[in-house]
């Protein structure tokens, strides 16, 4: 088994990006591009927005959001991936520079770090399933090739996703960069588990655990895959970590159960 507990790559870089004042969302990403090119390259990413955001620079004269899409849309052709959407390529910001596909929150990353560095304010907005932008009032659709949307278009994605939710004024206050990073991460862990990827799914979840450290729901997660891999210590770790959560989790009594299992499987092995 090739996993090691709690070092995945990118962890250092996460960790860093997280603690910065403000917070580097441009960092995040490379440090989550981390666990699909181990040897990632960050200068040269850094190095491309600075020239995309030096080009918008050249086109400020158009309005801040004509000038972005001027240059990631009429120029670069950024959009979103739709042949493959769940391919995890399209959460590392190498291969979304590279190719110009992406996921909605890595495509509008792009936009939020390429507007930073042209004095451009771009906020991201984390709606249900599906993350957009905005610059001043105008939300806009990184995935759709920048396309506005009125206030009809936004209650029909959270319709979409969340039935009934309705666009609540918290969907539309700007997220966090630990925020970002969780999406992230989490789409990564969703697909690797999707595809049986068990190794891939327990790297993205220590990240996870570095971005919210003793999250209850992430531990109970990473200790099924542990299991399923016969790392039993660590398994049991996390669980006891559960366990020991206040208020204490809802399941209790089949995390004890599991425990104990595990507890037996340990002394089986001595």
């Amino acid at each position: 088994m090739d996993y090691q507990l709690g070092q995945p790559p990118g962890l250092e870089e996460l960790e860093d990006a997280l603690h910065r004042q403000p917070p580097r969302l441009d960092l995040v990403a490379i440090a989550v591009a981390r666990l699909g090119h181990r040897e990632l390259a960050p200068a040269s990413l850094l190095e491309r927005l600075d020239a995309l955001a030096a080009r918008v620079t050249a086109h400020r004269h158009l309005g801040e959001l004509a000038a972005l899409t001027k240059v990631l849309v009429d120029e670069e052709g950024f959009e979103g991936d739709r042949q493959d959407y769940h391919n995890p390529r399209n959460s590392f910001l190498d291969v979304v520079l590279e190719r110009r596909r992406g996921l909605p929150i890595l495509l509008s990353t792009v936009y939020l770090e390429v507007g930073r560095r042209a004095g451009i304010t771009v906020e991201g907005l984390a709606l249900p399933g599906h993350f957009v932008a905005r610059v001043g009032a105008t939300i806009f659709d990184p995935f759709n090739r920048a396309k506005v949307l009125d206030e009809a278009a936004c209650e029909a994605i959270v319709e979409r996703f969340q039935p009934g939710a309705g666009l609540s004024p918290e969907l539309l206050r700007p997220p966090t960069v630990r925020a970002i990073a969780w999406r992230m991460l989490n789409n990564l862990k969703t697909t690797w588990l999707s595809t049986g990827a068990h190794e891939d799914a327990l790297r993205a979840v220590d990240l996870m655990l570095a971005v919210e450290p003793g999250h209850v729901g992430e531990l109970r997660v990473r200790a099924g895959l542990l299991t399923e891999l016969g790392a039993y210590r660590a398994a049991l770790a996390d669980l006891e970590r559960c366990l020991a959560a206040t208020p204490p989790p809802r399941d209790e009594e089949r995390l004890q159960k599991a425990a104990e299992e595990l507890r037996e499987r340990i002394g089986m092995l001595h």
